[in-house]
C-alpha cells in the first residue's frame, strides 16, 4: 500500500522562501529517513528490484 500523502515517493516537494523546489522526508511513511535508510542498504547487499540492475 502506498503512502496517501506522498504517494509512495517518501519525499514531499515544496518551495523555500526564494521559490525554489525544496525535497523534505514524508512525515507519514519517512519521518526521519529511516525507510529511505534501509532500501539503500538493501541496494548495497545486492537486493535491489531496480529494472536497470537486470541488464
Amino acid at each position: 500500500m502506498t503512502c496517501s500523502r506522498c504517494k509512495g515517493e517518501r519525499i514531499i516537494w515544496g518551495k523555500n522562501k526564494y521559490g525554489r523546489a525544496v525535497a523534505s522526508n514524508c512525515p507519514v511513511c519517512n519521518k526521519d529517513g529511516a525507510a529511505v535508510r534501509k532500501e539503500t542498504k538493501e541496494w548495497g547487499n545486492g537486493h535491489s528490484r531496480s529494472v536497470l540492475d537486470k541488464r
